[in-house]
């Protein structure tokens, strides 16, 4: 496979000069967050290089949110304001720190040479064009749009219009500098991050060098992750800024210093501004700060507020919006009528993100065996995690275990978490507390060993090999599916793009390509009915795109009007000059009769242009 691997890539000098390129770009960003954090951080003394790395890095990307939020919301957003936030960030850097940037850096590197060479091997995969459904359907369109409007907008036609968070405020920064392959390097970058922030915590908990590095590793090829860390989803970053939630609140507890407090309230804001349901977090940090803080109440009282007034940006807008913090959840709790959600629209994605099984409560119990062994169409729909997964009940017994020492925010906010999991959506890729139940299982193991210290080595020997297994296996059998992307030929000329075989269909993106020549402008809206998964590419060739599952001029309204003969009417209401149908879905839809209602439309109404492909049509109103 490797073999394959470097023949495609690794001797293709076109694609050495690429991904070396993007590579010292997020090489320069990630020091750059870097050395924002040493600003904030500066006071502070760290328990390890990989402590010193990951706070500061993580301090730097909320602070660098933070101050980019005035001018995102204002819509004045652009490259010329990155690259000066940026420059000031390196002026105020070196007047402030000096030489120390570099010594530290040149230190942390030299420490984790081996670490930072098995990250960086497999990092060529984030240049692969957009291929998975979510990245190309939502995730990127919102960040074009983002960029386009220079800030936040609200469309009803995206299929969650309220989807601003603090994470996207950094992928349009990425954005504006380096499309989507930086974009891809910084999800990439956030999984590098987490694998260090595993490593030092550790360390700070007193696990020894070869268990911090196992686990490190293991986050990091966890399958699961492995999928995750090349795209554009948030769910890394999530598990990113979940434990450094955790880690920072943990060092304050310990070290009591004004410098990690602040850093806290930073990385407690920027987490809880990531996702919604990450409101319910709000008292569950406030009361650990409050715990360990109430000596000095007026520190506590300036914290709140603080955090309040950061955290819930994006709460207050939906407020201002949509009457409803947590849309479209309070608005139908209350009986009131949602600005963009239908009560149908709210089922239907409940139903998509809450698993299904026949015994419920079975499930429940067997959840962490199903965990390492998940797949795509399993019950968590999605690839597994390692044996570590088995360490899911064991969060219980530590989090009472712990409950009187300053352990417990560790253990406590990770069994909030598997319980929020729990309540809410199971599926695993939702399991943002993965990095903290890593570093509870290397907790466990490393603690097996204490007793056996100087004697038995037998004994010894055995937990190191039942260390790694766990935290290897048996889940390997599924990294060769997501390693089988390092078989896959980066695309690097724009022909390259356009017939990169995990597009699933070249073939539209040709024919998107091709008929904009023959009168459709760029500008100009287009209905995609179920082609929404490459909104992506309908978007760069200057495209607006309508039609989803959900929301406005969803699917079943486009049924409902073919149906009812009033389609023309009804596209000409969302402004589309063009429809792109899938095939399978007007002979596979609600409506078994939908392809004869098409046929139907396309013989008996005037129409300006008419292409038919084997899996889709195109008509030009």
């Amino acid at each position: 496979m490797l073999a394959s691997a470097l023949t495609q890539n690794f001797i293709d000098p076109s694609v050495l000069f690429l991904w070396l390129t993007y590579l010292v770009t997020i090489f320069l960003l990630s020091l750059t967050f870097y050395v924002l954090g040493g600003i904030v951080y500066k006071a502070s003394s760290f328990n390890n290089p990989a402590e010193m790395f990951f706070l500061k890095t993580t301090v730097g990307m909320a602070s660098f949110c933070f101050i980019s939020l005035p001018f995102f919301i204002l819509n004045v957003y652009s490259l010329f304001t990155v690259i000066s936030i940026l420059l000031l960030v390196w002026v105020f850097g070196v007047f402030s720190l000096g030489k120390t940037i570099f010594t530290d850096l040149r230190y942390f590197v030299s420490e984790y040479k081996f670490l930072l060479f098995f990250f960086t091997i497999v990092s060529y995969v984030a240049l692969l064009p957009p291929y998975r459904y979510d990245e190309m359907s939502f995730h990127l369109p919102y960040i074009m749009t983002f960029a386009e409007h220079s800030g936040v907008v609200t469309d009803g036609s995206m299929r969650h219009p309220l989807y601003t968070f603090n994470w996207h405020i950094l992928q349009t920064a990425v954005y504006f500098i380096g499309n989507f392959r930086l974009c891809h390097l910084l999800t990439w970058s956030a999984s590098v991050l987490v694998s260090f922030g595993i490593y030092g915590l550790l360390k700070r908990l007193g696990v020894s060098d070869f268990f911090a590095s196992i686990s490190a590793l293991s986050f990091f090829f966890t399958p699961l992750i492995l999928r995750y860390s090349m795209i554009f989803c948030n769910d890394v970053p999530l598990m990113l800024f979940l434990l450094s939630t955790a880690y920072s609140l943990y060092v304050f507890s310990v070290e009591k210093r004004n410098g990690d407090l602040l850093s806290s309230l930073l990385i407690c804001a920027m987490f809880v501004g990531m996702k919604i349901i990450n409101i319910v977090y709000i008292p569950v940090i406030a009361t650990l700060v409050f715990y360990w803080i109430r000596p000095r109440l007026k520190h506590f009282f300036l914290f709140l507020f603080l955090f309040l007034m950061l955290s819930s940006v994006w709460y207050v807008r939906n407020i201002i919006v949509d009457g409803d913090p947590v849309p479209p959840t309070l608005n139908y709790a209350l009986g009131r009528t949602d600005r963009f959600w239908s009560i149908e629209d709210y089922k239907a994605i409940t139903q998509d993100i809450n698993p299904v099984s026949e015994q419920p409560l079975m499930t429940y119990a067997t959840l962490p065996w199903l965990m390492v062994n998940s797949s795509t169409f399993s019950v968590l729909r999605d690839h597994p995690v390692f044996l570590y997964g088995l360490f899911l009940p064991v969060v219980f017994f530590y989090f009472f275990k712990s409950i009187r020492n300053k352990e417990f925010i560790i253990w406590g906010i990770l069994g909030f978490s598997i319980v929020l999991w729990l309540s809410t959506s199971y599926l695993i890729r939702y399991a943002h507390y993965v990095p903290l139940l890593i570093v509870l299982a290397a907790y466990f193991c490393f603690s097996l060993l204490q007793p056996f210290n100087g004697k038995h080595p037998l004994i010894k020997r055995g937990i190191f090999f039942l260390f790694i297994y766990i935290m290897f296996g048996p889940g390997y059998s599924n990294i060769r599916q997501t390693f089988g992307n390092v078989n896959v030929k980066v695309p690097v000329t724009e022909v390259d793009m356009a017939n990169f075989a995990m597009y699933g269909k070249p073939e539209l993106i040709h024919a998107i390509n091709k008929i904009q020549l023959d009168g459709l402008n760029k500008g100009d809206t287009v209905y995609a009915l179920n082609l929404t998964q490459y909104k992506y590419y309908f978007m760069k060739q200057g495209y607006r795109v309508v039609g989803d599952v959900i929301n406005k001029w969803r699917f079943s309204d486009f049924e409902a009007a073919l149906t009812n003969k009033y389609l023309v009417s009804f596209l000409t209401q969302c402004g589309a000059k063009a429809v792109f149908a899938d095939k399978g879905y007007l002979r596979t839809g609600t409506d078994h009769n939908l392809e004869n209602k098409w046929n139907n439309f396309v013989s008996g109404t005037k129409i300006r242009k008419v292409i038919e492909h084997d899996t889709f049509w195109i008509v030009l109103l």
